[in-house]
């Protein structure tokens, strides 16, 4: 049985890889929060905003070309 050209023992090893990767992410994840190295990053590169202006407007920035990146990948897989 093949997918793609590639057999079933190929996509254990592909599905393996990918579930350990993400556990992997979470571990690494739960350490920087319990530490507190998560909140001193946050901390350190958004700053205390003082306004309710300042403290939207970075998200707001963010999130503009990873829409665009979306929309334009939506747009060109249905060409």
């Amino acid at each position: 049985m093949e997918f793609l050209g590639f057999g079933l023992y190929a996509w254990i090893t592909i599905v393996t890889v990918l579930t350990m990767f993400t556990v992997l992410l979470f571990v690494v994840v739960a350490g920087l929060t319990y530490t507190g190295v998560l909140q001193w990053i946050v901390k350190n590169l958004l700053g205390q905003p003082k306004t309710y202006t300042k403290a939207v407007r970075p998200p707001t920035c963010w999130s503009m070309p990873l829409a665009a990146t979306a929309l334009v990948t939506s747009c060109v897989s249905a060409c």
